[in-house]
C-alpha cells in the first residue's frame, strides 16, 4: 500500500472506504430486515434474481457439491467485480450494488425467517462461511479507491498509479480467497450441517 501523505491509498484512507463498503451494505440490511413486515419484497425481475438459488437448491437435491460451489463462488465473484468496477462510474454502480446486495441478503433471511426458521438456527447455518461479507465489502472498498483515482486523474493530479496497482491486485487476490474459501465452506460444510 502507498503511503505518503499525497498518495491515493493509504491504510488510513482505505480503511474509511472499508467503512463506507460496509455502511452501504449494512445500512439497507438493517432496514429490510427490521423495519419492513414478513411480506416478500416484490423483485424487479423474480427469474434472474432467483435463478442462483434455484440452480443451487437444484444441484442440491442431486448432490452435485461441485456445482454448488462453482455457483456460489461465481456469484460473489459477480458481486466483487461489479463493486470493483464500479469505480470506473465515480463509484455509483459501486454504491448501488452494495446496497441492493445487503438488501436482498437480508430480504433471503427474512423470507427464510418468516416461513419457519428460528433466527438462531439460520445464523448457526450462515455464521460458519459468513466472512464471504468481508470480500463484498474489501471489493466494494476497492471500487471506492478506483473512483478516487479516476477524480484524481481527471483534476490533473499526480499519481502512483504503479503502487495503486500493485495494491489492487493484492486486494483482490485476498478477495478472492476469501469468496473461494467461504464457498467452499458453504458447499461442504455449512450446507450439509443443516440437514
Amino acid at each position: 500500500m502507498v503511503q505518503n501523505e499525497n498518495s491515493v491509498i493509504t491504510k488510513r484512507k482505505f480503511a474509511h472506504y472499508l467503512l463506507l463498503s460496509f455502511l452501504f451494505w449494512v445500512i439497507p440490511f438493517l432496514i429490510r430486515l427490521f423495519l419492513l413486515d414478513g411480506r416478500t419484497i416484490e423483485k424487479p425481475n423474480p427469474e434472474y434474481n432467483f435463478k442462483v438459488i434455484e440452480d443451487v437448491t437444484g444441484h442440491l437435491l442431486i448432490n452435485d457439491r461441485l456445482s454448488v460451489f462453482y455457483l456460489i463462488f461465481k456469484n460473489n465473484l459477480k458481486v466483487c467485480i461489479i463493486n470493483i468496477a464500479g469505480g470506473a462510474m465515480f463509484g455509483l454502480v459501486t454504491v448501488s450494488n452494495l446496497i441492493w446486495n445487503g438488501f436482498y441478503a437480508a430480504d433471503v433471511f427474512a423470507t427464510i425467517h418468516f416461513n419457519g426458521m428460528s433466527i438462531i438456527k439460520i445464523l448457526k447455518h450462515t455464521m460458519p462461511h459468513s466472512f464471504e461479507l468481508l470480500g463484498i465489502w474489501l471489493s466494494g472498498a476497492l471500487g471506492f479507491c478506483q473512483a478516487k483515482l479516476l477524480i484524481l486523474y481527471m483534476k490533473g493530479k499526480e499519481l502512483h498509479i504503479v503502487g495503486f496497482l500493485l495494491f489492487a491486485i493484492k486486494c483482490f487476490l485476498i478477495i478472492i480467497t476469501i469468496i473461494l474459501l467461504s464457498a467452499f465452506i458453504e458447499t461442504f460444510i455449512s450446507i450439509p450441517f443443516a440437514k
